[in-house]
């Protein structure tokens, strides 16, 4: 990975940087709406699937190794392309899956560029911060510029290069169960977009809090849709999970153990639901007709 800026030297200037969003925050009418957000993508891979609903589902068992990790990026969505500060804070909070090798997207084979072309030509710039030597599981990046500007795209769109890339490892002692990436905003690790109006004297920072979608990963011991984990996926694994859907619809309260609730979410919606049964029935039918050439989860994408 080229050179960042040393962690004491970045811990300082992301730490600026927070305070300066807050002081440069604005309430003003004549600011227009403006709704950025973050999002997380994960590459395919031959440890885990990527389900429809964009869940990752892992089966410890058929993993090749004791060593799972999942290439993750982290992206921002600006369709009003008016981002003129950008700071990201993510974490997983529920032990298990730990965050590593944290990395801008210039050094990444498969994107090599940043989604602000400034920063291309100067890729020290980009200040990344890895919070685990610190014990805590939170990655942070920042981009800003001395333009009062927005930032120059490099694509199409600010959704074209993602802002950073790190990897969700699954430690292997973990618990069966959901695990969740979130992007942060509280007192210390504070995430904003600052955009950069034609009036360059409003500045309103957007307080990421609840409006960023969540990275998702369960982890189980079992196949997707096995229930049961008899090696089948038909129509009792199919009864089992609408036999939950019912119980926590009324109760609130599992009938299952956590590792037969990541297998039941087929569909990677972050519910277990009629829909779940439904599609494992569906699967059900297609293999007893004789097909065995797709996997429940290239079923489920396929229908």
């Amino acid at each position: 990975m080229k050179k960042t800026i040393s962690i004491i030297t970045s811990t300082v200037l992301v730490a600026g940087i927070t305070a300066s969003f807050a002081a440069n925050a604005a309430d003003t009418a004549d600011v227009p709406e403006y709704n950025p957000y973050f999002n997380f993508q994960v590459d395919e891979g031959s440890d885990y699937e990527v389900l429809r609903g964009g869940v990752v589902f892992i089966n410890t068992k058929a993993a090749s190794s004791d060593s799972i990790s999942v290439p993750c990026a982290i992206y921002l969505n600006d369709e009003q392309k008016l981002a003129g500060k950008v700071l990201a804070k993510w974490q997983c909070e529920k032990k298990g899956i730990v965050l590593k090798d944290l990395s801008n997207p210039i050094d990444n084979k498969k994107y090599g560029k940043a989604p602000f072309s400034y920063f291309n030509e100067n890729p020290d710039e980009i200040l990344l911060k890895d919070y685990n030597e610190n014990g805590l599981n939170i990655h942070a990046v920042a981009y800003s510029t001395m333009s009062g500007d927005p930032m120059a795209l490099t694509g199409d769109s600010a959704a074209d290069y993602p802002i950073a890339c790190f990897n969700a490892a699954l430690e292997k002692d973990a618990e069966f169960g959901r695990y969740t990436v979130e992007v942060i905003s509280k007192p210390d690790y504070y995430s904003s977009v600052t955009p950069r109006y034609e009036d360059k004297t409003i500045i309103k920072s957007v307080d990421m809090a609840g409006k960023c979608e969540d990275l998702i990963i369960n982890v189980s011991d079992r196949k997707l849709g096995d229930v049961n984990d008899d090696g089948f996926v038909d129509a009792v694994d199919a009864s089992k999970i609408l036999y939950e859907y019912a119980v926590t619809s009324a109760s609130g309260e599992s009938s299952m153990t956590e590792s037969q609730r990541a297998a039941s979410d087929v569909d990677g919606n972050k519910f277990v639901d009629a829909v779940d049964a439904s599609r494992v029935l569906g699967f059900y039918a297609y293999v007893s007709s004789g097909s065995e050439d797709m996997t429940l989860n290239s079923f489920i994408k396929k229908n």
